[in-house]
């Protein structure tokens, strides 16, 4: 039988919302297990469009980026929440920019139920993945906000970098 943990108190403190996603069912005292079954083909592809066009809403692929959203797509393994994050990152991340990044680091070929990719093995290791994507700008305006111990303007954040763009 599966071990039943509690989910951790900092992660539930301060009406912080904390998603966790596994290709498991993580057994936890606490948490909500949902479900997600993978979407396939015309409907991923269709999802994935659709979550681009929430923040560029006249998002009209052009045929080459039709192919870097079908790479993200099979590499993504059509799964929902991994395509809805992939899409998030455009247009402050180039299509291409995603696609390369996806297939080099979860080529679909590859799948387990114990992941040898290090970015599984903790939450550190993903957002250390996430943060490596970003270009030079996005980092920097990301990192800097880790200086704020709760809420924070974007005006603040635009007083410690002067010089950098914020969009």
């Amino acid at each position: 039988a599966a071990e039943t943990r509690e989910v951790p108190a900092q992660l539930t403190n301060d009406g912080v919302a904390t998603i966790v996603t596994s290709r498991l069912q993580v057994p936890v005292t606490g948490g909500l297990g949902i479900a997600v079954e993978p979407l396939y083909d015309d409907d991923a592809r269709a999802f994935f469009i659709a979550c681009v066009r929430t923040t560029v809403p006249r998002f009209e692929p052009s045929h080459d980026e039709e192919r870097h959203i079908d790479t993200i797509v099979s590499a993504l393994d059509g799964l929902p929440f991994a395509l809805d994050l992939a899409a998030s990152r455009h247009p402050s991340i180039p299509l291409a920019k995603i696609a390369a990044g996806v297939a080099r680091v979860v080529p679909s070929r590859l799948r387990s139920k114990a992941s040898s990719n290090s970015r599984h093995w903790s939450l550190g290791e993903a957002i250390g993945w996430s943060i490596d994507l970003l270009d030079g700008d996005a980092e920097r305006v990301l990192t800097s906000c880790a200086a704020f111990p709760g809420a924070f303007e974007s005006a603040q954040v635009a007083a410690m970098l002067p010089d950098t763009p914020l969009e």
